[in-house]
């Protein structure tokens, strides 16, 4: 594997005083891009660039990510912003309300990027205070999905794919697990890894194996490799200072959610308007033809008209679709026999998807109990107990189950 590193080669001149910089926030430290030093913080780096400009990447261990859906009607950004509020206060409570918010579209995928912290409106003040202009604030990992991407043409045709982005975090390295399906993101899945990170990919591969004849493509990114990695993992690729730079139309950016026309956009304006002037013209010049022929009598033919099928209201389909789901069976997983004395953290489950039950457990015993319950369910097949650590607070542990084909 090669490692994704941040080189000092090509890095554009220190002495540039309106230069450009580059920040990657992975964990608790900020890193320069383009000075190749590590700083405690965003207001330590303003401290030291004052009147300079920058781009401020962060990293997954700050940010959560929902992806959409196929056919739920959450198309315009506002839509998937009020879901997506809805969704992570009901997972972390009031707290949620101040995260910032980035409706993002890839091709024919649709998400929202949440940023948990540092506040933006924290970041932007610590730029104020020392004439900082910060230009953009964007999320990480679509850069290095872009990049792995590019390398592995082949990851956008397969009909099932997996990109693993391994992130340096404040407590340990984070894994951004993302599921392609013809090219297309159906989820982002994150799980906070040892420091022993390289063997426990394998623990992962195990736990939850990818559908037969899934490709899957390995990125690490700012941290490395402490020994050999599955095979099944690809090579990653490397990634220069310059790369962090922005370009126009760099990609999803929290200052500015909602996406501004660019020139292309007012090249095909100006074009449309063009071709509108045109075709006015042409109905103008027919219209003086059509009063020229008025006096000439033509015989009218009696035209059949063709039933026009009434459209389908996709959104209702959508909507009853959902509503059939078995919902019964999926909060009931959680209320069986064998989840006397669990303590529940989080219920994850959306129609079509798999279902993720996680939560603390004084006796590990209790855990694959209640999973042999839930195999001997007809409704679940593939049961598994992806996640089984010990925290201070007992044992934490996560539940992934399939509904069964057929299921009620």
């Amino acid at each position: 594997m090669t490692e994704l590193t941040l080189p000092t080669e090509g890095r554009p001149p220190r002495s540039a005083a309106h230069r450009l910089s580059a920040l990657l926030l992975s964990g608790d430290e900020l890193f320069d891009a383009v000075d190749g030093q590590v700083c405690e913080d965003f207001a330590a780096w303003c401290a030291g660039h004052a009147g300079q400009a920058c781009v401020l990447w962060v990293g997954s261990a700050h940010l959560s990510d929902l992806v959409c859906e196929p056919g739920m009607p959450l198309r315009e950004p506002g839509a998937r912003r009020d879901w997506a509020l809805r969704v992570l206060q009901h997972y972390h409570g009031d707290a949620a309300a101040r995260w910032a918010l980035l409706p993002w579209q890839r091709r024919a995928s649709w998400g929202v990027s949440a940023l948990r912290a540092p506040s933006l409106q924290a970041l932007q003040a610590q730029a104020a205070a020392h004439g900082v202009r910060l230009r953009a604030v964007r999320p990480l990992w679509p850069v290095l999905l872009d990049r792995l991407l590019a390398q592995q043409p082949g990851l956008r045709r397969a009909a099932q794919a997996q990109v693993w982005l391994v992130e340096a975090g404040p407590t340990g390295p984070m894994l951004s697990r993302i599921t392609l399906v013809a090219g297309e993101i159906r989820s982002v899945h994150r799980r906070r890894l040892e420091q022993a990170w390289a063997a426990q990919l394998q623990q992962v591969l195990d736990e939850s194996a990818p559908e037969d004849g899934a490709v899957l493509s390995l990125c690490c990114a700012n941290v490395a490799a402490d020994g050999p990695l599955p095979a099944r993992l690809s090579p990653a690729l490397e990634l220069s200072a310059r790369d962090l730079l922005p370009r126009t139309g760099a990609g999803p950016d929290f200052l500015r959610p909602q996406a501004r026309p660019g020139l292309l956009a007012w090249c095909w304006l100006a074009a449309a308007v063009l071709v509108l002037a045109v075709t006015a013209w042409d109905a103008w010049q027919a219209w003086r033809l059509s009063e020229q022929a008025r006096q000439v009598a033509l015989p009218v033919v009696p035209r059949r008209v063709e039933p026009v099928a009434a459209p389908v209201d996709r959104t209702r389909a959508v909507l009853r679709q959902r509503l059939n789901h078995p919902w019964a069976a999926v909060f009931l997983a959680s209320e069986a026999p064998g989840a006397a004395g669990l303590r529940w953290v989080a219920l994850d489950h959306q129609a079509g998807g798999e279902l993720r039950l996680q939560g603390l457990a004084k006796d590990p015993t209790a855990v694959q109990q209640l999973a042999a319950q839930l195999r001997r369910q007809p409704a679940w097949q593939r049961v598994l107990v992806s996640r089984l650590e010990t925290e201070p607070e007992g044992h934490g542990f996560e539940i992934v189950a399939q509904l069964a084909q057929g299921a009620p």
